[in-house]
C-alpha cells in the first residue's frame, strides 16, 4: 500500500514537473464521445495537433469538456530525431475487443500512426469515473483494475500493455510506450464485483434536457427500442452464482448480484452496471421491468410456459402462480425477486450446451 502511495505521489510530481518545462495547448472539441454496450462504436472527433522535435514536450488534452479530455504523451528530450505534428483525437475502436473486456473510456488515436521513437514515451489514456469513487462507470470495477491495451493494426488484434502506473485523482491509466498506435483504458469484467460505496453522483441528472420520461436505461437503445439486459442464476463448485449480462450467460463473466439468504432474490449494483442510471443518481426514478425467459428457465418442479395475460408468471403443480419482481431499494441497489427457493430448484450444474438448471429473468428500465 504505502509502495502505491508513493508511486502514485511521484507520478503526480513527475507530471507536474514536465508540464512547468513544456508548455501544453488547450483543444477544441468538434463533437462528443459516446459508447455502445459492445464497445465496438466510439464517435470521437476532439483533436489537437502540436508541432514537437527533438527537445521534447507535452501534448495533452486540456478542455474539461471535451470527450477525450485527459488524454496525453510526455515525448521526453532525444526520443524525436526531427520535428514531427503530433495528433491525439478520438476515433472509432477499430476492432473487436478480447473476451471478456471492456472499454473504459475513449478509444484514442496518436498519430503519425506507426511513428517510433528512440525513447518511450509516457502516455495518458482517461478512463471514465464521473463520480470519483473509484468504480469505473458502468463496469463495476475498481480503478485499479484498469489496464491498456494498443491495436495491432497488422495482425488486427488488442494487445495488453504493461501499465505503469494509476493517476486515480484525474482518472488515467499510464503506460510507457515506444510508438504511436490506437489505446484504449479497458477493464476486465471477470474483475466485477458488486460494489456500492455510498458516494453520491456528482451529477444528478436532474438538469432539464439530460433525462426525459421514457428515456431507455441504456446509451445505446437501437431503432427506439429499449433492449433487456438479462440475470443468469446457475450453480458452480462454489455455490450458486447470479450474473446480469446482455444475453444468458453460462460463463463467469457480466456483472455480479448478492443472492438473499433465502434464495429468492438477488441485488445488484445499478450504477454501476448501467452508467445512465449512476448519471440519474437514484435508481428509483426509473421504472423497471422483469420476466421470466421461457427458453432458457429450467428448473427442478417448475417450468415457464406461456401465458399472455401473466407473462411473468410459472405455474406450479398445484395451480399456484409465482412471479418474478424488481424494485430500486436505494438510490443504486436493485433487487430482482423470483419467489422460490432457488437452492432447492437449481440443482445440477448448468453446462454451455444447456443442460442443468438455470434460472434466467430478462430486465430493462425507463426513466420515470
Amino acid at each position: 500500500m504505502e509502495r502505491s502511495r508513493c508511486l502514485k505521489s511521484f507520478i503526480r510530481i513527475e507530471y507536474l514537473l514536465r508540464m512547468v518545462l513544456y508548455c501544453t495547448i488547450p483543444v477544441a472539441l468538434l463533437s462528443a464521445c459516446s459508447s455502445s454496450d459492445d464497445d465496438v462504436f466510439y464517435e470521437a472527433r476532439a483533436q489537437m495537433v502540436m508541432s514537437v522535435g527533438a527537445e521534447g514536450g507535452v501534448v495533452e488534452i486540456t478542455d474539461t469538456s471535451s470527450a477525450i479530455y485527459g488524454a496525453g504523451v510526455y515525448i521526453p528530450p532525444g526520443a524525436l530525431s526531427t520535428e514531427h505534428d503530433i495528433s491525439i483525437s478520438g476515433r472509432t475502436i477499430p476492432g473487436k475487443l478480447p473476451s471478456g473486456y471492456r472499454s473504459a473510456g475513449a478509444c484514442i488515436n496518436f498519430e503519425p500512426d506507426g511513428l517510433v521513437f528512440a525513447n518511450p514515451v509516457m502516455m495518458y489514456m482517461p478512463y471514465a469515473d464521473t463520480n470519483n469513487d473509484g468504480i469505473v462507470d458502468g463496469k463495476a470495477v475498481s480503478e485499479t483494475g484498469v489496464g491498456v491495451l494498443y491495436y495491432n493494426e497488422p495482425d488486427r488484434r488488442w494487445d495488453e500493455l504493461d501499465l505503469y502506473g494509476i493517476e486515480a485523482d484525474r482518472n488515467r491509466a499510464i503506460i510507457e510506450s515506444g510508438h504511436f498506435s490506437t489505446y484504449l483504458a479497458f477493464t476486465d469484467v471477470s474483475d466485477s464485483e458488486p460494489y456500492d460505496t455510498g458516494t453520491p453522483p456528482d451529477q444528478t441528472g436532474d438538469e432539464e434536457g439530460t433525462f426525459i420520461s421514457g428515456d431507455c436505461y441504456l446509451e445505446d437503445s437501437h431503432y427506439g427500442l429499449c433492449e433487456f439486459y438479462v440475470l443468469t442464476l446457475t450453480r458452480r463448485s462454489s455455490g450458486l452464482l447470479a450474473l446480469i449480462d446482455r444475453n444468458a450467460t453460462y460463463t463467469a463473466s457480466g456483472y455480479p448480484a448478492t443472492i438473499s439468504e433465502g434464495y429468492d432474490s438477488a441485488t445488484f449494483d445499478a450504477g454501476s452496471a448501467f452508467s445512465r442510471v449512476l448519471e440519474s443518481g437514484d435508481a428509483a426514478l426509473w421504472q423497471w421491468e422483469a420476466e421470466f425467459v421461457k427458453e432458457h428457465t429450467y428448473l427442478m418442479d417448475y417450468q415457464v410456459v406461456d401465458d399472455p395475460l401473466l407473462s411473468t408468471a410459472i405455474p406450479t403443480s398445484t395451480g399456484t402462480r409465482i412471479y418474478c419482481g424488481i424494485e430500486a431499494v436505494d438510490a443504486s441497489m436493485v433487487r430482482i425477486s423470483w419467489q422460490i427457493n432457488a437452492d432447492e430448484q437449481i440443482i445440477y450444474h448448468t453446462s454451455p450446451v444447456s443442460n442443468g438448471h438455470m434460472l434466467v429473468i430478462r430486465l430493462r428500465a425507463r426513466y420515470r
